[in-house]
């Protein structure tokens, strides 16, 4: 018998210990998501995630809108030619995710505070603008087509 208490003394303080708290990106992504999803013009801000070390934000174009995946990928297909770089302040997509962070708070919020946590836990260490963070825009009922935008800081 007291063998039995014995192996169960180490459990039951496991079990009424505090559980350990969330990292901080994950509790300020779970923050985030509480509030959002956030519907901006036709663009839903559907959500963040923090996996591997990189922020993630999720847009959605709404059916029915003014914006589509296709209408962004013809204007970024007119907007190049073989000779321009591929990553550009002026590109397309950059350009959309720009207007819709003026025209947007929580957007431009998020990407700035993004980018403050990932500046601490580089030490303050440039990357030349580079940042682990990812902008995934979608189509409302098209979840296998998207857009990966890697975020720089000086293009949106």
């Amino acid at each position: 018998m007291k063998k039995v208490i014995l192996l169960l003394i180490p459990l039951i303080v496991a079990g009424c210990s505090p559980r350990a708290p969330k990292k901080e990106p994950q509790a300020l992504c779970d923050s985030i998501n509480a509030v959002w999803p956030i519907i901006v013009d036709d663009v839903e801000l559907t959500k963040v995630s923090y996996t591997d070390n990189e922020y993630n934000i999720y847009l959605t174009l709404l059916e029915n809108g003014r914006h589509s995946l296709l209408s962004l990928r013809r204007q970024h297909t007119i907007y190049y030619n073989e000779d321009v770089l591929k990553d550009d302040p002026d590109n397309p997509y950059n350009k959309f995710v720009r207007e819709l962070g003026e025209n947007s708070e929580p957007l431009r919020n998020t990407i700035q505070l993004f980018c403050d946590k990932i500046w601490e836990a580089s030490g303050g260490e440039s990357n030349q603008g580079y940042y682990p963070l990812y902008i995934i825009i979608n189509e409302e009922h098209k979840t296998n087509d998207r857009v990966v935008l890697e975020y720089n800081y000086g293009w949106i």
